[in-house]
């Protein structure tokens, strides 16, 4: 574990809106905004601030990258990384699956957590995505990320290659051993071909790097049983935002989110009434944001987040 809250940021490219459904998701946002009072979208009751010391953060936020042809857009990029922080969240992930991280070349991936730790420069927690389906290719991407300042390295399992469970937990410690900063696994095996199952999280919590898990596996069953195998060892995010108050129910740590990068302040209520004891409350909210997480996933993500974040000027 490690001693202060941890977050991510994703940065995503401006996206097309020729898709009718793309463009029923702003005229939904449009709609979603002049129903707020002025531009902060700060909810009433304040906004959450993970303090305790022996945990990851309650609420990543995974932010979407802004492009232009030439490349990411820097400057609006930090104006993200500046109004997301400003909102409330607990933590930023750079380069994980609503940042692209598989379009991007090496330079430009490496570049892009880089200037992310530099303009958060320690006002919160920075994940790293540096995960990769060549086991090799992780590793330096994870070390180039902690020498860059990450806070930590967010690991998805290895896309295409379909490979055993052994072989994930060989993946994981080699990584693991080459991190100098914790290592959150990600499962997202509708988006890898692959799934990390409850028992080989027990072997993989026996490694002293591995602190935590994004789960964004839509199996509940599964979620529960890992919880039941592991919970007492590493933290739990949920990674499906219709799935934060089900996982925290079961003693999980918070979330990494896409609703965030549209509605920051509101996602960050959800934890924040959680852990207050307002269970109702946060139920409540996870229910009313219900049409905007569908419709933020009525393509492929990140699509719809990007065309989302270019109606809100990012």
């Amino acid at each position: 574990m490690i001693s202060r809250p941890l977050t991510t940021v994703m940065v995503c490219l401006m996206l097309s809106s020729s898709y009718p459904r793309i463009a029923c998701l702003i005229f939904l946002l449009l709609f979603w905004a002049a129903g707020r009072s002025g531009r902060t979208f700060q909810y009433a009751g304040g906004t959450y601030h993970e303090t305790e010391p022996s945990h990851l953060p309650r609420h990543c936020h995974r932010t979407d990258h802004p492009t232009t042809p030439t490349g990411i857009d820097y400057d609006r990029f930090g104006r993200l990384i500046d109004w997301q922080i400003q909102q409330g969240i607990n933590a930023l992930v750079i380069c994980g699956t609503t940042g692209r991280a598989p379009p991007p070349t090496d330079a430009e991936h490496r570049r892009a957590i880089a200037f992310a730790c530099e303009r958060v420069n320690g006002r919160v927690p920075v994940i790293a995505g540096t995960g990769s389906n060549e086991t090799d290719y992780a590793v330096e991407l994870t070390k180039s990320a902690c020498a860059d300042g990450a806070d930590a390295v967010l690991v998805v399992t290895p896309y295409y290659n379909k490979t055993t469970q052994r072989g994930l937990v060989t993946m994981y410690n080699t990584i693991a051993d080459a991190s100098t900063k914790p290592v959150i696994l990600y499962n997202v095996p509708s988006r890898t071909g692959i799934g990390i199952e409850p028992a080989t999280y027990v072997k993989l919590a026996e490694h002293p790097n591995i602190a935590a898990i994004k789960e964004a596996n839509s199996d509940i069953s599964k979620i529960v049983e890992t919880f039941s195998l592991v919970g007492d060892r590493l933290d739990i995010y949920s990674g499906n935002d219709d799935q934060i108050v089900p996982i925290l129910s079961m003693g999980g740590a918070g979330c990494i989110s896409v609703l965030s990068n549209v509605i920051p302040a509101e996602t960050v209520a959800i934890t924040q009434r959680f852990f207050a004891g307002d269970v109702a409350g946060a139920a409540q909210l996870q229910c009313r944001y219900m049409p905007l997480i569908r419709a933020l996933f009525c393509e492929s993500n990140p699509i719809p987040v990007k065309a989302a974040m270019a109606a809100l000027g990012y």
